[in-house]
């Protein structure tokens, strides 16, 4: 959400226009008003999420946090830890 709002970003990207994150902000303060969203409002998030890109850009940095787990276990030799490495397989994206 907040990739999305455009207050996360990497520093090469510019600013996005408010005007590109209001059908969200809509979305997320009909939520707050109702205190829960429909599953058609549900739909409509996760499209405007898929559409600026919010959705791959997650996907990447869990990836990367993913690679620095790795990278950490390794340096602790940790990776002989078979329940350590079982649940890093699971939780890989």
């Amino acid at each position: 959400m907040i990739h999305a709002l455009g207050q996360c970003r990497p520093s090469h990207v510019p600013v996005s226009n408010t005007k590109d994150s209001i059908p969200l902000r809509n979305l997320l303060a009909q939520r707050h008003i109702a205190g829960k969203m429909t599953f058609d409002q549900k739909k409509l998030c996760l499209e405007y999420l898929n559409e600026q890109g919010s959705i791959e850009y997650t996907r990447q940095a869990v990836v990367a946090l993913q690679v620095e787990l790795k990278k950490m276990a390794e340096q602790m030799g940790m990776l002989n830890n078979e329940k350590l490495t079982t649940l890093m397989e699971i939780l890989k994206v």
